[in-house]
């Protein structure tokens, strides 16, 4: 339980317990020279700490002797109970007496000692123990102010403006003590030299002194400390970088040890300030492309045709020839982050444009997987003071993009992307051959292992001669996909080569859209309805075969000769490519191995015959390797004509074996087995 404080009452003269040695010791925290701290006062209490003795009772009781130094001590009408011994605090007990016991005196001048000591009455008998005498100052007159009595005695402090102006000890010698920037660069006005009356009564050197120099609204501290008995201060001279050009005004307050105030002085004109301003801005670079108002992200679209951002010379005031200007973008998540753009001289009345390279954009966006803020501002240097900053702008970099990393940013043609196998009827890759020209084909694409495959978030897009034939978007991940091409594109595309290619984009949003490298693709021209070739036959009716008599010089070489019509498609000159090949079915589904041959030829003139050659005696001893064996033949040519044209191919029954028994080279036809 705590002390309390309660009406002395009378006690008995002895009750047992006698004094033990040593004496009650007090204590009390005080400022320099026994001082009490204004703070201390302003709680309504002196705290006056009681070490606990050797010997306790719980009913020991504590009264209070104070007075003035000097005088005699009065016996306070009030005792402290000190409470139960199990209840008291380690080592010393505080005990808060009423600040209004110890009162300043309206005189001397000077601050008041106060003297006090406790009578220890121990388990609340009549013999007491006395501490020590304890003394303690109490200051409540601030630097100029002073003491007079009112009717009931007690001490009122007046305080007066504290005068006069502090003399600036190296100022300008013209009459408004103009400062410019010629004096500031004199060595020896680094600082701004004061003296500050210290003759008021009383002073002590650990008094304190706040001093402001004003201009307008603005009210700077420039000198909080104690000043020397000479009462010099200094103020360093960059502190007037801070105030607009004209009339400074200074003003000060003392404060002494306890903690009471002065009034402040009254503000005085001091000097007048025609300095070099700093240059100030009021607005953050233009990004043209984030127009409205930031709002639009910066995509790698935009560098095709380059990004910058302006610093605009209505925005800037104070600045001077060989001011410097730089921007400066920062990762607005991390401010390590960041990259200076290479400065550029102000020049007045004049917008500066620096480009965003995707070099210092790519740097801040470091490979971010989602758009990214980035802080945006510039900068004026100017040697000697601190760089002007223009307010920051947010911008939004969005260089994310679909598909495989591209090594070749901004770019958007990633090499990286595999290319198409565009294909028509024929299955040909790359290659829309005559018979495919009215079909329907394919454009697919089968991704690289170890490339991520295309997701439900991203869209392909398939292009052929710059002509958009199909898209895909997955319902799930897949490493390949093809889109039909529908006959009347492949119809319509022009003979020759064209290119194929596809793109990999985020599926809501047509930006930063990657685009594969062109994959050529070879387009013939369309059927050409070529004369069918035609081979000698002895009796069609009876024997529509490839026999000996369809042979050029069948006695001496077993070579076909298929005859082919003039026609205006085949003038003189032009190359055709005659073809075989021998089958075991009548459908040519199963070929026989080795019986392939293609020859080229070249139409003669038109007044003579055309009889190509093809095959040789080895293909159709193995079309027919033995007397009664079972062949088809299948013969056409082709020809270059908008792209390789094809004769339709003529199938015919192979009999080469003579009753005989022998080849058309007369030599002999194994028996079968």
């Amino acid at each position: 339980m705590a002390i309390k404080i309660v009406p002395r009452t009378p006690r008995p003269e002895f009750n047992g317990v006698k004094n033990i040695d040593p004496l009650a010791d007090i204590s009390i925290d005080t400022l320099a020279d026994g001082l009490i701290a204004k703070s201390v006062l302003d709680t309504g209490f002196v705290t006056i700490d009681f070490t606990r003795t050797a010997e306790e009772f719980d009913e020991d009781e504590l009264e209070l002797e104070y007075g003035v130094k000097g005088q005699t001590l009065t016996t306070w009408s009030q005792k402290i109970a000190l409470g139960p011994v199990a209840t008291r605090p380690v080592g010393t007990i505080p005990i808060p007496l009423p600040a209004s016991l110890f009162p300043e005196l309206p005189t001397p001048a000077t601050p008041t000692t106060h003297e006090v000591m406790f009578q220890l009455y121990k388990e609340g008998g009549g013999v007491n123990e006395p501490s020590n005498v304890l003394e303690f100052v109490i200051d409540k007159t601030a630097p100029f102010g002073s003491k007079r009595s009112d009717a009931n005695g007690n001490a009122v402090v007046t305080l007066a403006v504290p005068t006069p102006t502090p003399a600036f000890v190296n100022s300008p010698s013209d009459a408004q003590r103009t400062i410019n920037e010629a004096w500031l660069a004199e060595p020896a006005n680094a600082d701004l030299n004061f003296t500050v009356n210290v003759g008021y009564p009383l002073r002590r050197l650990d008094e304190n002194l706040r001093v402001w120099l004003i201009s307008g609204a603005q009210r700077v501290e420039v000198w909080n400390d104690a000043v020397p008995a000479s009462g010099a201060f200094t103020i360093d001279n960059t502190v007037l970088r801070t105030f607009p050009n004209g009339r400074v005004r200074i003003q000060y307050q003392w404060t002494d040890l306890p903690g009471n105030e002065s009034r402040e002085s009254a503000a005085s004109d001091v000097l007048t300030l025609a300095l070099a301003q700093p240059p100030v801005s009021t607005k953050g670079p233009l990004v043209p492309k984030t127009d409205p108002n930031y709002t639009t992200a910066l995509y790698l679209d935009d560098f095709a045709d380059g990004i910058t951002a302006i610093v605009e010379s209505a925005f800037i005031t104070n600045a001077e020839p060989g001011d410097e200007i730089f921007i400066t973008i920062e990762d607005a998540t991390d401010a390590t982050n960041s990259v200076n753009l290479t400065s550029q001289p102000w020049v007045a009345n004049t917008n500066l444009t620096f480009a965003l390279t995707y070099t210092d954009l790519s740097q801040i966006f470091n490979d971010a997987d989602e758009p990214k803020m980035a802080n945006i501002w510039y900068e004026i240097f100017r040697t000697g003071i601190p760089n002007a900053e223009s307010p920051v702008q947010l911008i939004t970099l969005a260089f994310d993009h679909a598909g495989p990393t591209n090594p070749d940013l901004p770019d958007l043609t990633n090499r990286d992307l595999v290319l198409p196998v565009v294909t028509g009827a024929s299955n040909t890759p790359n290659d829309l051959r005559p018979g495919d020209r009215n079909s329907p084909g394919k454009f697919k694409v089968t991704f690289a292992i170890g490339q991520p495959p295309i997701t439900s978030a991203e869209l392909a897009k398939c292009f052929i001669n710059g002509q958009p034939v199909g898209e895909f978007n997955p319902f799930e991940d897949a490493d390949e996909f093809d889109v039909p091409v529908s006959a009347e594109i492949i119809s319509r595309l022009p003979i020759g080569t064209v290119d194929a290619h596809w793109t990999i984009q985020k599926a809501d949003s047509d930006k930063n859209v990657m685009k594969s490298l062109n994959q050529p693709v070879t387009v013939a021209g369309a059927a050409v309805p070529l004369p069918p070739p035609t081979i000698r036959v002895r009796n069609p009716a009876l024997r529509d075969y490839i026999e000996c008599y369809g042979m050029i010089t069948p006695t001496s070489s077993m070579v076909l000769g298929l005859q082919i019509p003039k026609d205006p498609l085949l003038p003189p000159g032009k190359t055709i490519t005659a073809h075989f090949a021998a089958y075991r079915d009548v459908a040519c589904t199963d070929l026989i191995a080795g019986t392939e041959d293609s020859r080229d030829y070249e139409i003669k003139a038109a007044n003579l015959p055309d009889v190509a050659p093809v095959a040789n005696p080895a293909i159709f001893k193995l079309a027919q390797p033995v007397r009664g064996a079972i062949a088809y033949g299948k013969y056409w040519y082709t020809t270059d004509i908008n792209g390789q044209q094809s004769s339709d191919p003529v199938i015919k029954q192979i009999d080469n074996i003579s009753n005989s028994f022998n080849y058309c080279d007369l030599t002999p036809a194994p028996a079968a087995l």
